[in-house]
């Protein structure tokens, strides 16, 4: 309704659409859906406090700059609410003009200006943009016609988690199965069942260059580019072929997909259609490069991140002792053997890049691990000490795993 009547420029009825969406979201605790509809309907008033407008649904006669006023406040304490804080600072902003130019108030400008400084303090230690998106697969025939066999992405928030999301569907659709892998049997669509596949997909961010630059500044500043506005999205699926085995483990296939939303996320709305999916096929080799690579810079993120939030200490250790244990976050006691072993480059010569990079990612997997053990051993609590050490020398294990078969340089702490 709001795309048909933005077509032929009712912006009355825009309005009215606008709140009711406010209301639902407002029902489902979607504070940032709600605020964003509150920032739209701001934009339809002017600063203008003389002419008289009438109600409209629960609003009551006011003035546009009221009204405007109003909605401006009520982004702001959603976005808040929701730790978008980038975009309520956007709404603080909007609000400048209000106390600089119609209603002239220095103190009010004042306290905003202090408000916009506290909330840049708060992005500094990683406060904000800490949206979660999932995919929903509604597969079967008994679905209603508007979702049967249809794929959607959904802004769950800042506080949703893959369990508490899968049992809110769950008691939306009581009778739908809702397995804990992400990939089906094409076979299921064409049944009279209820499947909901869910999975957790990683945003693109539209501007690739700006993240970037924001991202080598500070891990926290780039998250509001990387998840907001967001209209591509992309996850690996894992499929394992149990007939096939290597050194008594099930061979993987990797699947990745690329989805392209009708609408971007977040909006006025929690879910947007997919319209289009890109899958292929990436290997074991590329996957296990890609893992050790996203350890290595979310634990670097974090060892950044200390100077602005010493609380982040306790991450530290937790993201330190899955980096460190060899059977998981990257399972190094796998990779290793495989990729560095006397035959595997001999069966796959087209790999010698790829084991090269590899060669370089585990380098900087202990780099990462480095730099978190010297704020760890600096900043060790009494209590903590045994903890420490443990990592300590669990690190020193790993680090002669690599050193005999990898070759790295020496890499002391």
């Amino acid at each position: 309704m709001i795309e048909f009547h933005t077509r032929i420029h009712h912006h009355e009825m825009i309005q009215v659409n606008l709140l009711r969406l406010l209301r639902f979201n407002e029902m489902m605790d979607a504070h940032t859906e709600a605020a964003i509809c509150y920032l739209r309907l701001s934009e339809y008033y002017q600063w203008d406090f003389i002419t008289q407008i009438p109600a409209l649904l629960n609003l009551e006669p006011s003035t546009p700059g009221q009204r405007k006023e109003f909605f401006l406040n009520q982004a702001v304490q959603l976005f808040e609410k929701s730790f978008n804080l980038e975009m309520a600072i956007e709404c603080c902003k909007a609000l400048l003009p209000l106390h600089e130019k119609h209603i002239i108030d220095f103190m009010k400008l004042s306290e905003m200006h202090r408000h916009i400084s506290s909330l840049l303090e708060q992005i500094t230690t990683g406060a904000s943009s800490l949206d979660n998106y999932f995919r929903f697969n509604f597969i079967g025939m008994d679905f209603p016609q508007a979702i049967r066999n249809k794929s959607f992405m959904c802004h769950a928030g800042s506080c949703a988690t893959l369990g508490n999301t899968m049992s809110f569907l769950k008691k939306q659709f009581p009778n739908a199965i809702i397995p804990m892998t992400s990939t089906f049997d094409q076979q299921l669509a064409i049944n009279n069942v209820q499947y909901i596949f869910v999975q957790v997909l990683q945003s693109l961010p539209q501007d690739k260059e700006l993240y970037d630059k924001c991202y080598k500044a500070s891990e926290s500043i780039s998250r509001y580019y990387k998840n907001f506005n967001v209209i591509k999205f992309q996850g690996t699926a894992t499929i394992e072929n149990k007939k096939e085995k290597a050194a008594g483990q099930p061979m993987c296939t990797f699947i990745k997909t690329v989805c392209t939303l009708k609408y971007s996320l977040p909006n006025v709305i929690m879910v947007s259609p997919i319209i289009d999916e890109q899958k292929s096929i990436i290997t074991e080799l590329d996957q296990n490069i890609e893992i050790v690579s996203t350890h290595s810079n979310e634990l670097l993120d974090l060892c950044r991140n200390i100077e602005f939030n010493s609380n982040l200490i306790k991450n530290i250790q937790m993201k330190t002792s899955g980096c460190l244990n060899a059977f998981v976050n990257g399972g190094l006691a796998t990779i290793i053997p495989k990729y560095f072993s006397d035959t595997y480059l001999l069966s796959n010569p087209n790999d010698d890049t790829k084991v090269e990079q590899l060669r370089d990612t585990l380098f900087m997997f202990m780099n990462a691990n480095t730099e978190a053990l010297k704020i760890l051993v600096d900043g060790v609590s009494d209590a903590m000490v045994g903890f420490v050490i443990n990592l300590v020398e669990s690190y020193q294990t790993m680090r002669d795993i690599l050193e005999k078969k990898v070759s790295t340089i020496d890499i002391y702490i």
